[in-house]
């Protein structure tokens, strides 16, 4: 728990300047309600938004065991616990590695469910609809795609090529014709990376897509493409075992999932009432679109080599993330009710916020002064922090009574 050593740290940092127990935390995360963060998140993006560039969107969870926060509920979650989780959404500014926004919503609501929301609060807290609002394939559906759109944001966003039969029928015609390999169509800033891009309409809203082959990608993917073929090989085995003696008819939506890699056609002299054949030109055109991955961007300016960029770029928000539940001990909502967990996880936001804002002025540090700074960790710069030490004065004014030691 971030906040289990409270008394212990007020009493040895703060001497008496401020009175803060546990239960007076609770008191001040229960008073910070909504119209209070509204009126910080409209300030805070004021002063960091930039007109142009990129934000970053994405969605984590955080689990609990309390039984009376109404917003957790079962739902999909990320860290594999089963355990009610509520949802947070996050936004993190590219340039400048800042989260700008957060929301927590039901646990049991899929991310893209709750997104036209977020995006609504955004736009009427003023966030530049000149940024490319950048996410990741959950959200790349056509109805979230207007909706943004529609606010006028422009976006990057990943497609699923599974879900969308028509696109994988462009990437077969450019394997076919292996029109994706050359000179031409390789990126500068990766390797063994080609890519390819076309005019598109996606629910009516004009954008561009972009096609991308990685040959590093296409030699794992195609191993899984080899290892579920013959999963699903060892399967047809088993039912032949399984109703060899008691024969009957298996419902068309057993077998549907071995029409990926098989010709399936209905036989009364099968035990199970199927036929199911190898089919090589099936597996031939699966193994074949090893490597392939799409974007869609309403940004037409985008070249295919900057919009691989920012979307790879993204993971700074998972690092966020990861910086938030795991380095600021945010994993569990430790609290028993919504109004306490919507305060607590602000104050969690803010810390975080902090949080990045050390680690940058800390990286470019060790790039200007590496003689004193090259060597100087974010463990070390939290402890000397950490040591502070406050006094409240006379004139009723806290005044730090030590200062941080430079290691130097």
């Amino acid at each position: 728990n971030a906040l289990m050593h409270l008394p212990d740290f007020i009493s040895r940092n703060f001497a008496g300047a401020l009175n803060m127990d546990d239960r007076r935390a609770s008191e001040v995360f229960s008073a910070i309600d909504r119209g209070i963060k509204k009126r910080f998140f409209v300030e805070w993006i004021k002063k960091h938004n930039q007109k142009e560039g990129t934000v970053f969107y994405d969605v984590s969870s955080i689990s609990t065991y309390a039984q009376d926060i109404e917003i957790a509920e079962y739902g999909y979650n990320r860290d594999h616990e089963n355990l009610p989780q509520v949802n947070i959404g996050l936004l993190v500014d590219q340039k400048s590695r800042l989260p700008l926004y957060f929301c927590l919503y039901n646990g049991s609501l899929n991310d893209a469910t709750q997104l036209p929301y977020v995006l609504q609060d955004l736009k009427e807290m003023g966030l530049s609809i000149g940024l490319i609002f950048t996410m990741d394939r959950g959200f790349g559906d056509s109805k979230r795609i207007h909706f943004l759109h529609s606010l006028g944001f422009k976006l990057l966003v990943g497609i699923s090529l599974s879900r969308t039969k028509s696109l994988y029928e462009l990437v077969d015609i450019a394997i076919n014709n292996n029109s994706h390999i050359s000179i031409d169509n390789m990126l500068p800033d990766f390797e063994n990376t080609f890519g390819l891009k076309q005019e598109y309409t996606y629910n009516g809203v004009k954008g561009v897509l972009m096609f991308f082959f990685d040959k590093n990608r296409a030699a794992l993917d195609s191993t899984k493409v080899c290892h579920a073929y013959r999963n699903l090989n060892d399967k047809i085995n088993e039912l032949e075992e399984k109703y060899r003696d008691k024969p009957c008819k298996l419902p068309a939506k057993e077998i549907f999932k071995f029409k990926k890699f098989f010709s399936v056609t209905e036989d009364s002299s099968s035990s199970y009432g199927w036929k199911i054949s190898h089919d090589d030109e099936k597996f031939r055109l699966w193994y074949n679109r090893c490597g392939w991955f799409c974007l869609f961007t309403t940004d037409i300016s985008l070249t295919l080599n900057e919009a691989l960029l920012n979307y790879r770029d993204k993971e700074c928000i998972e690092c966020t993330f990861d910086t938030g539940k795991n380095t600021m001990g945010a994993r569990r909502l430790r609290t028993h009710n919504d109004y306490t967990a919507e305060g607590k996880m602000f104050v969690q936001f803010i810390s975080l916020t902090l949080f990045n804002c050390m680690y940058s002025a800390l990286a470019s540090l060790k790039k200007t002064d590496p003689k004193h700074f090259g060597k100087f960790t974010m463990k070390q710069l939290v402890q000397s922090f950490a040591n502070l030490q406050f006094i409240y004065g006379k004139d009723k004014k806290i005044r730090d009574a030590n200062h941080i030691s430079y290691p130097y």
